[in-house]
């Protein structure tokens, strides 16, 4: 199987044999190169170059550290494949062009190889149906190692997109904050007015899918909730969210009736009370022997007396009406 290298506004093919004996960090990064000079408008003395500093080819190639990246690029310097210039724009960035006639002298050279390898084992072949089956055997190897490095390469592929859709993920929000907080105005300025801190895309992210549970209105209630426990984080105000979510709680209505629930599901605190001279006189007096349904009406009256003095408002009850 051969291939050959065409230019001009043509696919650079590259010859699994030729990745075999470069490598194949040096066959992709030839490939990336030959794209970008075929749309590089630098031209010297009618040949295209490119420039790029380091950082920027290992954003091109996450998968590849900068070391990596610097020895990769130095071997093919220095197997000619490649021409660096140091006197790009900025102190980092160099030049670089592709040497194509060594790289079509390297693939016409495998391009004989592998005729020659493959008269071979037509000769090999020919001789011995036991070799016929060894050579077979070997095929077979070679297309599942071509098929693991297909694979490889599009493991890289997705990697490589799945994180320009994190990039552009974060690019939208930080472009569109200024969109959010239009939509959202009343609760980012309660938010960073109380406490909360700055809203990040992430926040406003959070935001917009509770505004589909909830009003603005319930929102900002929320988090008023949760400065009124000393926590301002939008963490806890999502908290509270969902127990609402949970409850479903919708309005203030039913935030009040939950306060109210609670309040009655936890034990009554007991206010002590100072005790009144007059119930601390009459408790000193000598029992007296009093018919029964005296005594039980004597008990009813002191307690109505007690309960009024507890429920008192002591600005507009004198405390002589409770004599």
């Amino acid at each position: 199987m051969s291939s050959t290298l065409l230019v001009n506004d043509q696919v650079l093919m590259i010859q699994p044999s030729l990745a075999c004996q470069l490598g194949l960090k040096e066959s992709i990064l030839l490939q990336q190169f030959h794209f970008w000079l075929l749309r590089s408008e630098e031209k010297i003395d009618g040949t295209a170059w490119f420039t790029k500093t380091y950082e920027e080819l290992q954003k091109e190639f996450p998968f590849l550290s900068l070391i990596t990246i610097r020895r990769t690029l130095q071997k093919l310097e220095n197997l000619k494949l490649l021409n660096v210039s140091g006197n790009g724009c900025g102190a980092k960035a160099k030049q670089y062009t592709i040497q194509y006639d060594e790289l079509n002298k390297l693939i016409n050279e495998q391009n004989e190889q592998l005729i020659e390898t493959k008269r071979a084992e037509e000769d090999k072949m020919s001789t011995c149906s036991k070799q016929n089956e060894q050579l077979v055997e070997a095929k077979r190897t070679h297309e599942d190692k071509m098929s693991t490095s297909s694979e490889q390469n599009e493991q890289l592929i997705e990697t490589k997109r799945a994180q320009e859709n994190d990039k552009m993920s974060t690019s939208f929000f930080k472009e569109n904050l200024k969109i959010l907080k239009e939509k959202e105005k009343k609760i980012i300025e309660f938010f960073e007015e109380n406490g909360f801190g700055e809203c990040k895309p992430e926040i406003a992210e959070s935001l917009l899918k509770w505004q589909s549970d909830f009003d603005d209105s319930m929102i900002i209630e929320a988090l008023k909730t949760a400065k009124a426990y000393n926590a301002t984080s939008w963490r806890y105000a999502v908290k509270v969210l969902s127990d609402w979510k949970l409850k479903n709680i919708k309005t203030f209505d039913d935030v009040r009736e939950q306060q109210r629930t609670g309040i009655k599901n936890h034990p009554k605190m007991i206010r002590k009370e100072p005790v009144p001279d007059w119930l601390k006189e009459q408790l000193q007096q000598p029992k007296t022997d009093q018919p029964e349904d005296g005594k039980k009406e004597s008990v009813q009256a002191l307690r109505e007396r007690i309960e009024r003095y507890i429920n008192r408002e002591e600005e507009d009850v004198p405390y002589k009406l409770f004599h």
